[in-house]
C-alpha cells in the first residue's frame, strides 16, 4: 500500500467536498463577470451598501429590493456562493477533525483551505475599494484558483478506493508523474496570463482571430503590458500594452494546448483504463476550447469568451491535478 492516507467510506464526505469545489468555481466565475460588468463597483462595501445595509426607513423587504437593484442578481449569487463555500469547507474541517488521527494530511489540508478562504474573504472586505487596481484583482483571482485546486485535491483524496496497480504500472506512473507536474505548472502559468488579461481588460484589444488588429504580430508594448508597478491610468482598450498582454496570453494558450495534447496522446497509450479516460477528458476540453477560439471573431462577446476560456483552463488544471493525486496514491495488486 503506497497511500499515506486512509480511504474514507463516507460518500457524503466526497459530495460535500465536490459541492465546495462547485461553489468556488461559481464564485470565481462571477468575480470575473463582476469586474467586466462593473457590478461589484456600485456597492464597494462587502454585504453593505452606501455605508449601511439599512439604507431606508421602510421595511426590510424594501431594503433588500433596493440592495439587489443596486448591485444586481449576479453579485447577490456571488456573495451567496462565497458564503456557502465557507459553510461547506467548515463542515469538511469538522469532519476531518474527527478523523485526524487516521488521516492527518486531510485534516491539515482542510485547515489550510479554510484559512485561504478567509484570506480571500478579507481581501473582498478590506480591499473592495482597490479592486479597480489590476494587481489586487489578479491576486484575488489567483487565490480563487488556488482554493478550487486545493478543494479538488481534497475531494479526490476522500474517494473510496485507490487505484489497484501492478508493479510494472507503478514504475510507469513514476516516470509519467514529472510530465504531468510540468503540465500543471504550464496550466498555472496560462491561467495567470488569462487572469492578467481579464483584470487588464486586454481581451478587448484583439476581437479578431487568429489575427490581432488585422495583423499576425501587431505593434505592442511588452514592457508596459507587464509592468505590475504601473499606477492605474486611462488607456484605450486596444492600446499597445493591452495588445501585448493579449498576444502573450495567446502564446501561453498555444504552448499549453500543444503540451497537454501531446501528453494526452501519450497517456492514451498507457495500458490502464482510468488513465485512458482522463486523457480523453483532457482532449475533449482542448477540443471545446479550440472551437470557442475558432469562433471568437464571430461571437463578438468578449466577456463570455473570457469566462469560458478561464473556466476551460481551470478545468484542465483540475483534471491534471486529480490525475497526479490518483497516480501518487495507488495500491499494489502484486501483479507483474
Amino acid at each position: 500500500m503506497l497511500s499515506l492516507g486512509v480511504n474514507l467510506s463516507n460518500k457524503c464526505f466526497f459530495l460535500t467536498a465536490t459541492s465546495a469545489v462547485i461553489f468556488s468555481i461559481i464564485n470565481l466565475t462571477l468575480n470575473i463577470y463582476s469586474r467586466f460588468e462593473d457590478t461589484s463597483f456600485d456597492c464597494l462595501e462587502w454585504l453593505d451598501c452606501m455605508g449601511n445595509f439599512y439604507i431606508t426607513d421602510v421595511s426590510l423587504i424594501s431594503n433588500l429590493r433596493y440592495y439587489i437593484s443596486v448591485i444586481g442578481w449576479q453579485e447577490i449569487i456571488n456573495q451567496i456562493s462565497h458564503f456557502m463555500l465557507i459553510v461547506t469547507v467548515t463542515i469538511l474541517v469538522i469532519k476531518s477533525w474527527f478523523l485526524r488521527k487516521k488521516n492527518k494530511i486531510l485534516y491539515q489540508l482542510s485547515i489550510f483551505i479554510l484559512l485561504t478562504i478567509f484570506l480571500h474573504t478579507f481581501m473582498s472586505m478590506w480591499f473592495s475599494d482597490m479592486f479597480v487596481l489590476p494587481q489586487i484583482a489578479l491576486l484575488h483571482f489567483k487565490l480563487g484558483v488556488i482554493i478550487s485546486l486545493l478543494l479538488w485535491i481534497y475531494a479526490v483524496r476522500t474517494q473510496k478506493n485507490n487505484w489497484s496497480v501492478s508493479k510494472k504500472n507503478i514504475h510507469r506512473f513514476n516516470k509519467t508523474k514529472p510530465w504531468i507536474t510540468l503540465a500543471i505548472i504550464i496550466s498555472m502559468i496560462e491561467i495567470a496570463l488569462g487572469g492578467w488579461t481579464s483584470v487588464k481588460f486586454a481581451s478587448f484589444a484583439c476581437t479578431d482571430f487568429p489575427l490581432c488588429q488585422n495583423s499576425w504580430w501587431p505593434a505592442m508594448d511588452l514592457k508596459e503590458g507587464f509592468n505590475f508597478n504601473k499606477p492605474l491610468g486611462l488607456e484605450s482598450l486596444d492600446s499597445q500594452p493591452r495588445i501585448a498582454i493579449h498576444m502573450v496570453h495567446r502564446l501561453g494558450v498555444l504552448v499549453a494546448t500543444i503540451y497537454v495534447l501531446g501528453l494526452s496522446i501519450f497517456l492514451l497509450k498507457t495500458p490502464f483504463y482510468e488513465i485512458n479516460q482522463a486523457a480523453r477528458v483532457l482532449m475533449c476540453i482542448l477540443f471545446i476550447r479550440m472551437i470557442f477560439l475558432a469562433y471568437a471573431g464571430y461571437l463578438q462577446d468578449i466577456v463570455f469568451l473570457t469566462i469560458v476560456y478561464n473556466l476551460g483552463g481551470l478545468t484542465l488544471l483540475l483534471v491534471l491535478a486529480g490525475l497526479a493525486v490518483k497516480m501518487t496514491y495507488v495500491s499494489n495488486n502484486n501483479f507483474n
